[in-house]
């Protein structure tokens, strides 16, 4: 008995350390979590405000999210569903209903998936979510962040399309001069190439962090569109 509760007590401060540690830092930060195959991105703010893009496969952000709410009080500002495959969405399933959530953007596309009717039906009968879509143009500012949607237009928001990856949300996240980050879903390379020849990226600056789309993949990399963004990362 008194192995566990001292078990139990250098828990319960490891988890404070944690807390502190997180509630000393006054600076943007994107965190990747390692959610396997699949993707899950963890927006900071100066202020502590977090904004969670994609949720991986399983379960898996969820644990990774009681680090950075080692209290329980998982709050997070906005989450963004970039498109509606699995790798993408089921741990958001899992955030909505452990997590404080002000606002969603996703774009309700079609797509035939037991669990993509699932996720519409649970933000449609969330009581205090705010639900928005992010077409090319729209963009979401929070406590310093500017989120700007480069794809997709609108026209993607009203019929099946082929290639549901080629509906991924492909946002610039931007915090001033201080960090800029491409992040693309799994668009693939017919999108790619349509980005790499709009006006935005001419008129855009270096690019700090590029995440290629689809894990990676080949269809999902435009070599053109690497050099005009210049990425360090």
């Amino acid at each position: 008995m008194k192995k566990h509760l001292i078990l139990f007590s250098f828990y319960v401060f490891a988890k404070l350390i944690m807390f502190l540690d997180l509630q000393l830092r006054f600076f943007p930060e994107i965190t990747f979590l390692n959610v396997g195959q699949g993707d899950a991105i963890l927006i900071s703010t100066p202020s502590k405000g977090m904004i969670l893009i994609d949720g991986g496969p399983g379960y898996t952000v969820d644990l990774l999210l009681n680090d950075y709410f080692p209290l329980n009080n998982c709050k997070l500002d906005s989450i963004f569903l970039t498109h509606p495959h699995q790798d993408h969405l089921e741990g958001l399933m899992r955030v909505l209903d452990h997590c404080s959530v002000k606002n969603v953007f996703f774009n309700p596309v079609s797509y035939d998936s037991v669990l993509y009717t699932d996720w519409k039906q649970m933000v449609q009968d969330h009581p205090s979510l705010n639900v928005h879509t992010f077409v090319t143009g729209d963009s979401y500012y929070f406590d310093g962040w500017n989120f700007q949607c480069i794809w997709p237009d609108e026209s993607y928001l009203g019929f099946a399309p082929s290639n549901v990856n080629n509906t991924s949300l492909v946002i610039m996240a931007e915090f001033g001069d201080y960090v800029s980050a491409f992040l693309t879903g799994d668009a693939e390379k017919e999108v790619l190439s349509r980005i790499l020849n709009s006006f935005y990226l001419e008129q855009s600056r270096p690019t700090r962090i590029y995440k290629t789309s689809h894990h990676g993949a080949n269809n999902g990399f435009v070599a053109a569109l690497w050099e005009v963004l210049d990425p360090h990362y």
